[in-house]
């Protein structure tokens, strides 16, 4: 059981680190058409 939380609690922050990389690395051309799609709406 506890094993399973610290594998858990590592899954996380692995997810979060490799978001961050993916996200930081992306133009911010990508987060300007996601502005527009929204304001479009």
């Amino acid at each position: 059981m506890f094993h399973n939380i610290i594998s858990l609690f590592f899954l996380t922050k692995f997810v979060t680190i490799i978001s961050e990389l993916i996200f930081s690395g992306f133009p911010d051309q990508i987060r300007g058409y996601q502005g527009t799609m929204h304001s479009t709406e």
